[in-house]
């Protein structure tokens, strides 16, 4: 556990990242495939879990937040199991939402792109097909704008008129060591967090994939906007975490890639305070990854 001598400080020289976990649900395991897959779609499951998480970067005189969740109200309209505030959660930190910095909205869907009105003093870092998206005509279509809250993306519009938002389009640089990677895919304007660590480059895939097993499978989540995008975004996460020797020969690095949902993140990585994960400390077992990303 966390204790304030071990408290991330957001002046060390190297990033400490951490997940939050805040809501989770339980439903029938079809829910979370795009196809059936008989290692998922068993009866005698009782259903399946999935977390809800938002993720913290700490270091080199900065706070940075991966997505920001989504409030009691949405908790109470979607009927998911609310565990607390993600904002508030960063206290067990000994962070607070007031000094974060940056927040990086890796995409509008409500259980990342809620809250920002939590962070009165951070600037907001998003891609324009997200916005350009969330803000169009296919809003008018009902299967299209269901994962989206309308109060959502107004409260980004109204920061944008702050002039507290930053369009990005493509890769870019949220600050040193930290990059923003395009996908696509679940999503028009999906895109995974990368942060250089102590223990290596950790990629936050937040929905680029939400459980491991559908990098493993290639077996997409349902709501998605475009399948072909997911499955190439599949393979991008691996070539972002590979890394090149001295020799020049490339070494896969699946224990460096966190997905957005997978409740066996909770097993794989240290808890160090109350539903809250060190994602930066050496890993307690082996990433699912491992099975299929052999050179």
């Amino acid at each position: 556990m966390t204790t304030p001598d071990n408290r991330p400080d957001p002046n060390a020289d190297t990033y400490r990242v951490f997940a939050i976990r805040y809501a989770t649900l339980r439903r029938d395991p079809h829910h979370f495939v795009l196809e059936p897959h008989p290692e998922v779609i068993d009866p005698h499951e009782g259903g399946r879990v999935i977390d809800y998480f938002v993720w913290v970067i700490v270091g080199r005189g900065r706070i940075v937040m991966v997505d920001t969740g989504f409030n009691e109200e949405a908790a109470n309209k979607r009927k998911r199991n609310f565990l607390g505030c993600p904002a508030a959660a960063l206290s067990r930190l000994g962070l607070s939402a007031e000094r974060v910095d940056e927040v990086v909205v890796t995409h509008l869907h409500y259980d990342h792109a809620g809250n920002l009105d939590r962070f009165p003093n951070a600037r907001f870092h998003v891609q324009r097909s997200e916005v350009a998206f969330a803000t169009g005509p296919d809003m008018r279509h009902p299967v299209c704008r269901a994962p989206f809250e309308p109060e959502d993306v107004c409260h980004l519009v109204t920061y944008n008129f702050a002039e507290r938002v930053r369009f990005l389009n493509g890769d870019g640089e949220i600050a040193p060591g930290i990059g923003a990677h395009l996908t696509g895919g679940h999503t028009a304007g999906m895109q995974a967090v990368s942060v250089e660590t102590a223990r290596g480059k950790l990629i936050l895939a937040s929905d680029v994939a939400h459980f491991f097993d559908q990098m493993v499978w290639r077996n997409p989540f349902p709501v998605v906007v475009n399948i072909p995008a997911t499955l190439a975004a599949y393979e991008r996460m691996r070539e972002l975490a590979q890394v090149r020797d001295e020799r020049g020969e490339i070494h896969d690095r699946p224990d460096m890639v966190i997905p957005g949902h997978d409740p066996l993140v909770q097993e794989l990585y240290p808890t160090v305070a109350e539903e809250t994960i060190e994602l930066s400390a050496e890993p307690l077992g082996e990433s699912p990854l491992a099975k299929v990303w052999t050179l």
